[in-house]
């Protein structure tokens, strides 16, 4: 059990750091006065920060097939 709960955080960090480098394209992207990108970018940082047994594999987890 704790095996895969340390690689469902792992991967759930790396979700998370992906969705962030994502926002920050979409924030050199962005409208005028159209902050949404910044304030996900922000949501994820508050929920990182909010679990810090959510740390960040050395090594990268392999894809998840979705089929």
């Amino acid at each position: 059990w704790h095996v895969q709960k340390a690689r469902s955080a792992r991967a759930a960090h790396e979700w998370l750091a992906d969705a962030m480098r994502a926002y920050e394209r979409a924030e050199a992207l962005r409208a005028k006065g159209n902050d949404d990108a910044i304030l996900r970018w922000n949501a994820c940082v508050r929920f990182l920060r909010s679990l810090p047994a959510l740390e960040p594999d050395l090594e990268r987890p392999e894809p998840i097939q979705l089929e």
